[in-house]
């Protein structure tokens, strides 16, 4: 994984490849993914290892931990678009979330944390704005609504408050 990040190393790559696309594509078939889902879950994946690299930290996972969180938010992404455009055919039933290994466990503990702590340092707004916007899934005119702001302002202060939140978790890094 290092060599991949520090110089975009195609051989470490394609023996990470062969190595890990096919317990993701295994992996996400096993939590309810069709074949053909799970396949192109594991070539995302694959391609955002590629081109995030230089993000992994083995400080903070092991390589097989960065790379399975990935394809597991890749999955709840296509979850969503599934959800939200309500294709014919598309079962959202499918997509059911296996539990998590220990490491995965403390992985996302470690993470939780560090977002609970810094949400709590934010101003009384932004974490009020944070929390409707990300943990509540509400709409950005919903939150306007609401909170009666212009849709603008809202939208302005969670740029704000990611910026925030984005400065005090690499201050914790």
């Amino acid at each position: 994984m290092l060599a991949i990040a520090a110089r975009q190393d195609r051989h470490a790559f394609a023996a990470l490849f062969a190595m890990a696309a096919p317990k993701v594509k295994a992996y996400m078939m096993r939590t309810g993914s069709a074949p053909e889902l799970a396949e192109e879950i594991a070539q995302e994946a694959m391609l955002l290892v590629w081109r995030k690299a230089s993000y992994f930290d083995p400080a903070r996972a092991s390589a097989a931990t960065w790379i399975f969180t990935i394809a597991r938010n890749l999955r709840i992404d296509f979850q969503r678009k599934v959800k939200s455009s309500q294709l014919p055919g598309a079962d959202p039933s499918s997509f059911q979330e296996e539990e998590r290994t220990p490491e995965e466990l403390l992985f996302v503990r470690v993470d939780e944390d560090r977002i609970r702590t810094a949400m709590q340092a934010l101003s009384p707004e932004q974490e009020t704005i944070l929390r409707l916007s990300f943990f509540r899934d509400r709409p950005h005119s919903e939150i306007a609504r609401e909170l009666d702001l212009p849709l603008g302002t809202v939208k302005s202060r969670i740029r704000r408050a990611l910026v925030r939140l984005k400065t005090m978790l690499e201050e914790t890094l």
